[in-house]
């Protein structure tokens, strides 16, 4: 008698097991790509000092075409502000497509961004927050969140960005998780 299906068996278990890891990598290279997209475009824009923004098209966070006082300078959405792309994150990153600005702050924030979210389908809950002020106390925490099965142990990866304005420049952390793959 063969021991053929026997290892053929074997290795079909095997690779089963494996699928939710190499998904949970894939899902884990989009939000790389995109917590870095988002980062980029944030510390560009904040360390623009004009914005060619002018009237009712741009941002009403600024002045539009005025040289913008360090003091002053804000990421994109203001001193305060805070956007997800879903309420929670999709449970066992299950891919969805969002369904784009729901107000034209939020949108004005994703072109400030460089449109990062745009016509992607995603696997991560997306989160964008400032504050708590302005020029040296500027913040911008950018997370991605996943869920991959695990209660209470989302996957997170995080960028937090500052303000130094001794070196007048935005400080960027290195991307941090919590929960790697869990």
């Amino acid at each position: 008698m063969s021991r053929l299906p026997r290892y053929v068996t074997l290795i079909a278990l095997c690779l089963m097991s494996c699928k939710p890891v190499m998904i949970s990598r894939a899902a884990a290279f989009e939000a790389d790509r995109m917590l870095r997209h988002m980062a980029d475009g944030a510390r560009h824009y904040f360390d623009d000092s004009t914005h060619p923004f002018g009237g009712d098209s741009g941002p009403p966070w600024y002045r539009g075409g005025e040289p913008v006082p360090d003091e002053e300078r804000v990421f994109p959405g203001g001193a305060s502000y805070r956007f997800e792309t879903r309420a929670a994150p999709p449970v066992k990153a299950q891919p969805y497509t969002w369904a784009g600005p729901r107000n034209e702050l939020e949108r004005a924030v994703l072109e400030a961004l460089g449109e990062p979210l745009k016509g992607d389908t995603l696997h991560w809950q997306y989160v964008y927050a400032t504050g708590p002020g302005t020029g040296a106390d500027a913040e911008l925490t950018i997370r991605a969140v996943g869920d991959f099965g695990q209660p209470d142990n989302d996957h997170t990866l995080e960028v937090r960005i500052s303000y130094d304005p001794s070196n007048h420049e935005t400080v960027q952390s290195p991307i941090l998780l919590a929960h790697e793959l869990e």
